[in-house]
């Protein structure tokens, strides 16, 4: 069984860290505010969370401790303010790349082609914060219901692009499929990314293996036949 995967010909390109971690602007107050971030997340993802002082966001962002807590109430809200630029800037991309005029000729393998290259690519390119995420949404509800939301609107979206073809999907309701490839495939990403042991060799998300075969799975599911 053999196919030409879009993935081969249309490569994701996720805006870099520096882009997405909140949007540049002459404003000073607003460059004051992109270089708390920007220190906070580099200094979470390096270090840790709990690991992670305001002091250290000052001395490395290069603004005072005192406008720091100006802007911020405590660490916390400077974490849910890193996670929202990057939810802005990644739903932004998102619904640039899901545009309807885009894939008005495209059918349901290339659908499934570009969900299943979201789950991968995204994974490879975040690991870091992906891990955070990870870790704090298991003792912090707050980010346990904001990366809930994230899901459902990424499964949302897709299910969009799904929709016109429902008629060649062989599930009755094409919404609960999108969400079960989309949860069960992400799941297993994210084993990779938090949870694989050192030295893990069954599953890399750099392996085209891999990716080929969480698609097939998934075209098998919805009742897809790959050429």
């Amino acid at each position: 069984m053999s196919r030409t995967p879009l993935h081969e010909h249309v490569t994701i390109e996720w805006l870099h860290d520096t882009e997405w971690v909140y949007a540049p602007s002459q404003d000073r107050s607003r460059k004051g505010l992109q270089k708390i971030l920007l220190a906070a997340k580099e200094l979470f993802l390096a270090n840790g969370y709990d690991e992670t002082t305001i002091t250290q966001i000052s001395k490395k962002s290069g603004v005072s401790v005192g406008s720091i807590y100006h802007r911020f109430p405590d660490k916390q809200s400077i974490l849910y303010a890193v996670l929202e630029s990057y939810r802005r800037a990644r739903f932004a991309q998102l619904a640039e790349m899901t545009r309807e005029e885009f894939w008005r000729d495209k059918g349901p393998l290339e659908v499934l082609d570009f969900h299943i290259e979201i789950i991968f690519s995204s994974a490879r390119n975040d690991p870091g914060i992906t891990r955070m995420i990870e870790r704090q949404r298991s003792v912090n509800p707050v980010i346990q219901d904001m990366q809930n939301d994230w899901n459902e609107h990424v499964c949302t979206v897709l299910t969009t692009l799904y929709q016109p073809h429902a008629d060649l999907i062989a599930r009755p309701d094409i919404g609960k499929a999108v969400r079960y490839v989309h949860n069960i495939i992400r799941g297993s990403a994210l084993w990779v990314v938090v949870s694989a042991p050192p030295g893990n060799d069954f599953l890399k998300l750099e392996d085209e293996e891999y990716q080929q075969e969480a698609f097939l799975m998934a075209a098998g599911y919805l009742g897809l036949q790959p050429v």
